[in-house]
This record gives structure tokens, sequence and C-alpha cells, in this order.
């Protein structure tokens, strides 16, 4: 994803296996079982604000 400004930043969702067996990225499986958690991080080259 492109923002204002020339920054960038990537979406990453994981869907959790069975407890305890870990877990997969959503881009691959493309599907996400009903009830299995989703782990999701954002990156971005974006400066701190504050």
């Amino acid at each position: 994803m492109r923002w204002a400004g020339g920054r960038r930043a990537r979406i990453g969702a994981r869907v959790a296996y069975s407890i305890g067996t870990g877990s997969v990225d959503l881009r691959r499986t493309g599907f996400a079982p009903v009830g299995r958690d989703i782990y999701c991080t954002v990156t971005t080259d974006a400066p701190p604000s504050g």
C-alpha cells in the first residue's frame, strides 16, 4: 500500500492453527476457517510521530 508523500505500508496476517501448532500466512491459504484467530502486523517506512 502506498500513502501520500511516498510512504509505504505492508499489512500481514496469519491464521492460527489449533492451539500450540503454529500459524500460516493468510495470503498463502486465501481464507480463514471459522473459529480461528487472525494475527495482523503492519510495517511502514514512516518515521515515528511524537
